[in-house]
């Protein structure tokens, strides 16, 4: 950083009249968390900057091209040979726009006027000197001849400029979620997190943690796969003189949790549960796999058994049983359907705090409002 005092309180107010001018497109882009200061721009901008230079050809024709450039004192400075094209139409139009865009989250932009530097005066034995310290190590010492003889320097001397850091995202456990983000329909929004989960590599994006309640509010909790999402409910299946499924006959209502951990994400959804109809079940247990299938027959689920022994004895009765013959539909197994009445979206956020977003039902349709973390 070559930068004197003066020349750092010069770059911000340049900075400051440039953003005081600009258009409200730009202003969306460069908001005033994402503008470089000019102490940020003075750190950045070290050594070579490959710049993307605009300048006019003498009937006003734009050309584009490269050039490396060097910041120096607060401007950009960049070098052509006497007889180019490039020199040729800035002394003719010496007005000239650049740009350093080294990778897509910084950007520092420069529109003004290309002045004649010499590097042999006196005046500019600063700027030589950055210049030998960044080419001769890459080129060796006769660059220095190369300097003395060749190029000609020029100093942007600069009407506005704009400098644009958008924050590197941060790790995606920690991404933030803002009302504007959502989906106004919950059953969306489930999905496209859903989606997102599955995308990451999540291996069961479909477990959640089930919580019921018995009649008189004793709570229990398992996991369970929800096999159909979407906006007539969550459906899980199970052996219905389990506990849950006894909890549910007592008290039908239902609280879901979906847990994310490479995302950072949680869905809580609670609402009241119904049992599928036997037609429902059917057509779900004949999508399974038969040893599946033979499992659930065998199973007194929640309920003693004698050994792991037995019960794999008893599979294998039944698949002898049934050999070449469809599997009986249990009456006692089948699936649940729990209807949100409210869905809590919660995000992981650093220090604590946390985003959480709650839909609930209201008279008008989906209402969301905002949970402290």
């Amino acid at each position: 950083m070559h930068e004197q005092p003066d020349d750092i309180a010069a770059l911000q107010a340049l900075l400051d009249r440039s953003y005081a001018s600009a258009g409200t497109h730009l202003l969306s882009i460069h908001t005033p968390g994402r503008r470089l200061s000019a102490d940020q721009i003075a750190d950045r901008l070290v050594g070579v900057c490959v710049l993307t230079l605009a300048t006019v050809t003498s009937d006003a024709h734009p050309v584009v091209g490269p050039v490396d450039g060097i910041f120096y004192r607060g401007a950009f400075h960049f070098s052509t040979s006497p007889d180019s094209f490039r020199a040729r139409h800035i002394r003719a139009r010496p007005h000239v726009s650049a740009t350093y865009v080294p990778r897509e989250e910084l950007a520092v932009t420069v529109h003004g006027r290309a002045v004649p530097v010499d590097v042999r005066e006196e005046q500019n034995s600063g700027l030589r000197d950055t210049l030998l310290e960044v080419y001769v190590p890459r080129y060796g010492s006769t660059w220095e001849q190369f300097l003395d003889s060749f190029p000609i320097y020029w100093r942007i001397e600069a009407d506005r400029m704009f400098g644009l850091l958008v924050p590197e995202a941060g790790p995606p456990f920690a991404r933030p979620l803002l009302e504007q983000d959502l989906d106004p329909d919950p059953y969306a929004q489930f999905e496209t997190w859903f989606d997102q989960a599955r995308a990451v590599g999540v291996r069961l994006p479909e477990a959640a943690s089930l919580a019921t309640a018995d009649g008189v509010g004793r709570p229990s909790v398992r996991m369970v796969l929800v096999k159909e999402t979407g906006s007539e409910g969550f459906v899980f299946y199970s052996n219905y003189e389990s506990r849950k499924g006894g909890e549910l006959d007592e008290n039908p209502r239902g609280a879901l949790l979906f847990y994310w951990d490479p995302l950072g994400r949680q869905v809580r959804i609670e609402g009241p549960v119904t049992p599928l109809s036997p037609e429902q079940n059917e057509a779900y247990v004949r999508t399974r796999p038969r040893a599946s299938q033979l499992s659930a027959l065998a199973s007194p689920q929640s309920h003693p058994v004698e050994s792991r022994e037995a019960l794999e004895r008893r599979v294998s009765e039944l698949a002898a049983s049934y050999e070449g013959a469809d599997v009986p539909i249990p009456e006692n197994w089948g699936g649940f359907r729990l209807q949100a009445e409210t869905f809590e979206f919660w995000q992981h956020r650093e220090d604590r705090l946390h985003d959480r977003l709650r839909y609930r039902r209201g008279a008008g349709g989906w209402e969301i409002d905002r949970l402290g973390p």
